[in-house]
């Protein structure tokens, strides 16, 4: 910004290949330490004093949706290694009828996300839940990767 007298700037680099008018998520790249000793994260909010945003809704532009890396990006065959390591996002989608499944590697101490049967492009990729675990149900709209809870 040229109003800007430190001169900093934005920049948004793509994880996966954007189309025209998808809805962008934006994430920020601050070690969530720092946040929780107290130091600004850089970004404005319009929360009173007290308040606080789920999810770390205030990392992103979109809606609440699905990370894109949990979005298959072409087809995938039934036992075939979809994504490994760190291009597995934290928050992997959870759902009864899963596609894939997280499988440490022998002797390397590695994760992969492997599918459990064939994957179709743009199929949202999804684990089992756990079984203690509590979850809220929602749809995927596959056209946005928009969330939508369901009141059940």
């Amino acid at each position: 910004d040229e109003d800007d007298p430190d001169g900093t700037s934005i920049v948004l680099v793509a994880l996966r290949d954007v189309r025209k008018g998808e809805a962008l998520t934006v994430g920020t790249a601050e070690d969530e330490d720092e946040e929780e000793e107290g130091e600004d994260d850089g970004i404005e909010s319009d929360k009173e004093d007290g308040e606080s945003y789920d999810d770390g809704a205030h990392e992103r532009n979109a809606p609440e949706g699905v990370d894109p890396r949990c979005v298959a990006r072409q087809d995938w065959g039934e036992g075939t290694e979809v994504l490994r390591g760190d291009e597995i996002p934290e928050e992997v989608p959870r759902s009864m009828e899963p596609n894939c499944e997280l499988v440490e590697t022998e002797g390397r101490d590695e994760v992969v996300l492997r599918a459990l049967r064939a994957v179709a492009e743009g199929e949202v990729l999804t684990i089992a839940p756990e079984e203690d675990g509590e979850y809220e149900e929602v749809e995927v709209d596959l056209s946005t990767g928009e969330m939508v809870r369901l009141d059940r």
